[in-house]
């Protein structure tokens, strides 16, 4: 699962090394406003439904990346049609708890021991637990979500619905993901890639835009654009994500680098690596996608395939496209907002960009 406004970055294709590129103030101020709600609101939900000697563990659990940029994401679609954001720090809570037990499953599937740098659940906990732990932490989802819901009096069979349904895709994607391990590299297509980060981050991301814009009351069109234009922004931010796990440098991707490669995850990066490689080159690839990168001479190898010039300009162009699409969905809805579009329009302009 892609962390949308972590470690926001711009690749040096020449280089081959990562430049941090600051938000710019006003997005950064809303961001820690918005961290601070979620995190009390977080910290009362796992107080108030589990047991105490539970509390730091699923806490720890839930902080698991810079920001709480999901729960952001339901601000802006609200914050649209009403100013009054912080009345829906439950729903906000809601879908962080959601993402969180993504993250603690999705580790468990990747074999992952890191997470910002630290211990995953996995690791400190051993996978029995981290599965308990994961599914405590979707339980203390719905329960928020319910909450924020009979707050502002919606119809919650809708709501849920949605909710259970975007969860249902997102595993649907999950499964998607891990057969990939089974196929060779020129096996992927990007409509199959495509369709699988659809199903994970984009979906994700999509529903957090809907979800914050139907509590708002919007009409049906407008919950639809949030829809369209938060799911484009999510297979945009994947899309960028995939590529980062090529960057061979933990310390500036706060994550292990070559994760997928390392657990034979074909992503659209190593396979247009493979596409656009000599045939020296793709018979390195094949053979260190067989047994695993074994010290950093593999290491600076594939970092330097998949950051070669065409494979840049192939995933510079399908970013353009998305944030096109993201752009104009956002852009449909009737707002008085305009400092919610400038937000918005700098996460398009200044955050997906390699």
């Amino acid at each position: 699962m892609s962390q949308i406004l972590t470690k926001i970055s711009t690749i040096d294709r020449k280089l081959f090394s990562v430049k941090k590129n600051e938000l710019n103030l006003l997005l950064k101020g809303v961001l820690s406003d918005t961290d601070k709600v979620i995190t009390d609101s977080i910290n009362t939900f796992i107080e108030s439904n589990t047991s105490k000697e539970y509390h730091n563990i699923l806490k720890g659990a839930s902080k698991n990346k810079e920001n709480y940029e999901r729960g952001f994401f339901v601000r802006m679609g609200f914050e649209l049609f009403n100013p009054d954001w912080q009345s829906i720090c439950d729903a906000m809570a809601s879908v962080e708890l959601r993402y969180a037990n993504l993250v603690v499953t999705d580790d468990i599937f990747d074999d992952n021991d890191i997470r910002m740098l630290s211990s995953s659940i996995r690791k400190q906990y051993g996978d029995n637990d981290a599965i308990s732990i994961a599914a405590i932490l979707k339980s203390l989802s719905s329960i928020a979500l319910i909450r924020q819901i009979n707050k502002n009096s919606l119809d919650p069979i809708v709501l849920m619905q949605l909710g259970e349904k975007s969860h249902i895709c997102i595993y649907e994607g999950q499964l998607m993901d891990l057969s990939t391990s089974k196929l060779e590299i020129d096996d992927l297509s990007e409509h199959f890639y495509l369709d699988l980060i659809k199903k994970t981050t984009g979906d994700d991301v999509g529903f957090c835009f809907e979800l914050g814009g139907r509590l708002a009351g919007c009409e049906e069109k407008d919950a639809l654009n949030l829809r369209g234009a938060g799911t484009s922004l999510g297979i945009a931010m994947q899309v960028r994500d995939d590529l980062l796990d090529y960057v061979n440098d933990d310390s500036l991707i706060n994550k292990r680098p070559f994760r997928d490669f390392s657990s034979r995850k074909l992503r659209l990066p190593i396979y247009l690596a493979y596409k656009f490689a000599t045939t020296n080159e793709k018979s390195r690839i094949e053979t260190l996608y067989r047994l695993g990168i074994q010290d950093e001479k593999d290491a600076k190898f594939i970092s330097k395939v998949v950051f070669k010039e065409e494979v840049i300009i192939y995933l510079e162009n399908l970013l353009e496209k998305l944030k096109e699409s993201a752009f104009n969905n956002f852009h449909e809805i009737d707002t008085m907002q305009k400092s919610v579009v400038d937000i918005f329009d700098t996460i398009i302009n200044d955050i997906v960009k390699i």
